[in-house]
């Protein structure tokens, strides 16, 4: 076990408003969140059995047998829920007329 629990906390919410007025703009913004989602889910898929967890100022509980198949089963489901993204980036200057 740990010396002190890992904390889960909500992420902080970026009080900067931003105008996104492009594709250009918004697809590497929603990758990138997206990136970051996945890669903490899966950072947290990597903690041990026996860990010590408080989340957002709970009492710290133990991850534990039926607790812990619980969390890794929540951490699955959200990793499916996420999935990838149904699209890619890239730049086409094609321009594409309708008749």
């Amino acid at each position: 076990m740990r010396d002190s629990p890992v904390i889960c906390e909500a992420e902080p919410v970026d009080q900067d408003d931003m105008f996104i007025d492009s594709l250009d703009q918004f697809m590497p913004l929603l990758q990138a969140w997206h990136q970051h989602q996945v890669a903490t889910l899966e950072h947290m898929q990597l903690i041990p059995e026996g860990t010590d967890v408080a989340v957002e100022g709970d009492p710290p509980f133990t991850l534990t047998g039926d607790v812990m198949k619980a969390f890794q089963m929540g951490i699955s489901i959200s990793l499916a829920h996420l999935g990838t993204l149904p699209f890619n980036e890239y730049k086409d200057d094609t321009v594409v007329t309708q008749h």
